[in-house]
């Protein structure tokens, strides 16, 4: 039964992830209020955008990411910024489990 729920997280993630991807190409992907800001944000020059975002939560580096990858279009970007953060989580968990941190902080 441990062993099943070791690698519950990762079948959780995995199961919101393809649902998040098969809804995003069945479906028009709309964009938040707060992702149409960061994507409006994103199209100014670099140093309009360090200047607009001193005192906003995401990272500087956060719009750089979104004005590089803003070619793609919005739907296709939001899929696209799912799948990073979707496999930087699931790294995570593995960086996580391989140390036994989930155990060492009790956190499963």
């Amino acid at each position: 039964m441990k062993r099943i729920l070791l690698y519950l997280p990762f079948f959780i993630l995995l199961t919101i992830f393809s649902t998040r991807l098969i809804v995003g190409f069945k479906e028009t992907l709309h964009l938040g209020y707060d992702e149409a800001v960061v994507y409006e944000i994103s199209k100014l020059p670099a140093q309009s955008i360090f200047d607009t975002v001193q005192a906003e939560p995401h990272p500087f580096g956060f719009y750089i990411l979104v004005k590089a990858l803003s070619g793609f279009g919005k739907s296709n970007l939001k899929l696209l910024l799912t799948f990073i953060g979707t496999v930087l989580t699931f790294v995570s968990l593995i960086i996580a489990q391989k140390n036994e941190l989930l155990e060492k902080y009790k956190l499963n």
